[in-house]
């Protein structure tokens, strides 16, 4: 379809960079700007073939985590008031992809679907019955440096329980990010804190809000600059050498989560809010542990200080251990004032999210993407137009059994069909002619082993599941 100039919305104020090959001896004018044309801009990316196939059995795996936990689909728009996006987000203006549209209105891209959720929760409050559970998966977009692992355009997959403050919501959400990746065969360390325990930093402290907030945003840091570079940047923020000792002392806590249960207590203990942090994320632990999940995947970390805007209490972030540095492969907490009800106070939530293409990056670094590299099966060889429609009649019987068939084309000689249906990594070739036809038969070919069996053409579905069981 060809849509007219004034169907397309001119985003000329986004800076986006193309890629361009000018070390190539063949690069001209007229090849750069076919370059421009043909290829994505820099942070987006083509998805297509091998990768596309596995990316969406990750997917299907995390989809299918929400579902078993009682998560409900939803779809969400992707454009929106920029104002309505932009308000009580926290993220920074310029991460955002804004314009004005045809209609003069000022809009902008979804950078999350937790804002979106908000809005749509307090437009359709007397509609929802709570706890509403929910699932999204869906393409935002962020203005950001790309960088390893790291999109302008990519897809994030979440899971949000609202109206639900219980320490039961707190344990399925860290519960179901364990299922995740145990689900997608990742290695990972599920770290937990909690807005409150930071919040008894600021008090233990004497520090207003404001300096704590700063405070907080220069902890969230310390994975990338590590206790030094905290250090250099709370003196060049003018915090006092008290302040400074009592940083270095919290984000040197370590041992077991026990221990740094009684540290923490220790340190900040004296303060309400961080005592009721501690007491809150005691019994997440406990609550675990005596449910009988592997306790080593879940760590208590001081040092986790993400979503500072607007998350309340339990705070997360999962690491990929094969290599750490990719940071958080999925992240959440819970956020009890976002969210605002119609006559006043607020509706309690907790969610998680996954940056599915920084996990596959993740994955593909260390090659624990699914070894697959086709959603078919089985190609039937195709010996011409004549047998159509036995092909026609066999893929029917088999697609009905939930088994993904193609037909190869017609007119291309057998040896180059076999060639194309190995390249391709499909399992299974069926030939079948008419001297077949006439017995009741067809030849089966086992791509990878060269294997070749007769079977009867009625067991030919049996033959299949068996073999996809084993």
């Amino acid at each position: 379809m060809i849509y007219s100039n004034k169907c397309v919305i001119n985003c000329s104020n986004i800076d986006l960079r193309m890629r361009k090959n000018e070390q190539d001896p063949r690069y001209t004018e007229s090849s750069q700007m076919q370059s421009r044309i043909n290829q994505p801009l820099s942070g987006f990316q083509d998805i297509w073939g091998q990768r596309m196939i596995q990316r969406e059995r990750i997917m299907g795996t995390v989809i299918e985590s929400f579902r078993l936990f009682g998560f409900q689909p939803q779809v969400l728009p992707s454009l929106h008031l920029s104002e309505s996006l932009e308000k009580g987000s926290g993220m920074e203006q310029k991460m955002i992809y804004n314009f004005r549209d045809h209609g003069d209105r000022h809009v902008a891209l979804r950078f999350d679907h937790t804002v979106p959720l908000r809005d749509f929760v307090e437009g359709n409050y007397s509609k929802l019955t709570l706890p509403y559970r929910r699932y999204e998966v869906g393409n935002v977009w962020r203005a950001d440096r790309p960088a390893k692992g790291r999109y302008r355009e990519f897809a994030q997959m979440d899971a949000d329980t609202i109206g639900d403050s219980s320490v039961q919501a707190d344990i399925e959400a860290i519960l179901l990010v364990d299922n995740i990746m145990r689900g997608i065969g990742v290695d990972a360390t599920i770290r937990i804190n909690s807005r409150e325990i930071l919040s008894g930093l600021i008090d233990v402290n004497g520090l207003n809000e404001n300096e704590g907030i700063g405070l907080l945003r220069v902890i969230d840091k310390f994975d990338k600059v590590d206790l030094q570079g905290v250090t250099k940047e709370l003196q060049d923020l003018g915090f006092n050498a008290t302040v400074i000792s009592s940083v270095g002392k919290y984000l040197s806590i370590q041992g077991s989560n026990d221990e740094v249960f009684d540290q923490l207590g220790n340190q900040i203990g004296s303060s309400e809010r961080a005592k009721q942090g501690l007491d809150r994320l005691a019994k997440v632990f406990q609550v675990i542990k005596d449910s009988g999940y592997e306790s080593g995947r879940f760590r208590l970390d001081p040092s986790i200080a993400r979503g500072l805007d607007y998350y309340t209490g339990l705070i997360a972030e999962t690491t990929f251990n094969p290599d750490p540095s990719y940071g958080s492969i999925c992240s959440g907490g819970r956020y009890d004032h976002f969210i605002k009800k119609p006559d006043g106070g607020f509706i309690p939530a907790i969610g998680i999210s996954i940056g599915i293409d920084r996990l596959l990056a993740a994955m593909e670094s260390k090659n624990l993407l699914p070894d697959v590299k086709t959603n078919t099966r089985v190609t039937i060889v195709n010996f011409g137009d004549n047998m159509l429609s036995q092909y026609l009649k066999l893929a029917g019987v088999l697609r009905t059994a939930g088994i993904p068939t193609e037909i190869n084309p017609s007119g291309v000689r057998l040896n180059r069909q076999m060639r194309e249906i190995s390249k391709k990594g499909i399992l299974y070739s069926i030939l079948l002619g008419s001297d077949e036809v006439n017995k009741g038969v067809v030849k089966i070919k086992n791509m990878e082993t060269f294997e070749q069996e007769e079977i009867p053409l009625d067991q030919l579905t049996e033959f299949l599941k068996q073999r996809n069981e084993e």
